[in-house]
């Protein structure tokens, strides 16, 4: 599971596991800035698909093992593709997102099994005044 980003021209990229099963088994990193974020833009960059069906959710909570779905809900995970929040967050995805300094985004299994996925949730924030 990763744990961690890193800045890549200018965007925040967390790699994600295809561990799955759990929720946040994917991604669980805590707000890497100690200050309230705005997230203006989360990316979902399946580079591999899952061998089986599968969906994936990514969202801003308090629980590092929880599963959130309020920046991508429901996205399949054995579709190739680039999914945002923008144009494919699903039913609970949101447009921004507060991330507190005190809490994580998590990328979870949400349904079917992620096993053989390769990818990546890309993240542009700013800090909130």
């Amino acid at each position: 599971m990763a744990t961690t980003g890193a800045f890549d021209k200018g965007w925040f990229k967390i790699t994600l596991a295809n561990t799955g099963a759990a929720a946040a088994d994917m991604a669980s990193v805590l707000n890497p800035e100690g200050v309230a974020l705005v997230i203006t833009r989360a990316v979902l960059n399946i580079t591999t698909a899952s061998t089986g069906a599968s969906t994936i959710d990514a969202g801003v909570g308090s629980s590092a093992t929880t599963l959130y779905d309020t920046l991508i809900d429901g996205r399949s995970g054995a579709t190739l593709g680039v999914y945002d929040n923008v144009e494919d967050a699903g039913t609970n995805g949101e447009f921004t997102l507060l991330w507190p300094a005190d809490q994580y985004v998590t990328v979870s299994e949400a349904s079917g099994d992620v096993a053989g996925l390769a990818g990546e949730l890309w993240l542009q924030y700013y800090a909130r005044a």
